[in-house]
């Protein structure tokens, strides 16, 4: 896995679903690409970053609309609450 990662990112670059997904991490979250395909690589980074970048006084809110966000894309469930008439 760890091969193909590389080659998908480092040598077949845009032309490859995940090293545009990497390619676009890195310049994201300003981190090299090596470093997203490490295996020392985990969610805290992320976590840590996000983080970093959201004043205490906007957190909430910004939980708010992750949650929000979740529950769109059907990644969260709450019973007898519907979204379909909310557009995508």
């Amino acid at each position: 896995m760890s091969f193909v990662s590389h080659y998908g990112v480092l040598f077949g670059g845009m032309s490859s679903v995940l090293g545009r997904n990497v390619i676009h991490c890195s310049r994201h979250f300003q981190l090299p690409v090596n470093s997203l395909l490490s295996e020392q690589f985990n969610v805290s980074i992320i976590v840590t970053i996000c983080n970093s970048r959201v004043a205490p006084e906007f957190y909430p809110r910004s939980m708010s609309v992750l949650e929000f966000i979740m529950l769109k894309r059907r990644i969260m469930f709450v019973p007898d609450i519907h979204l379909e008439c909310i557009a995508y």
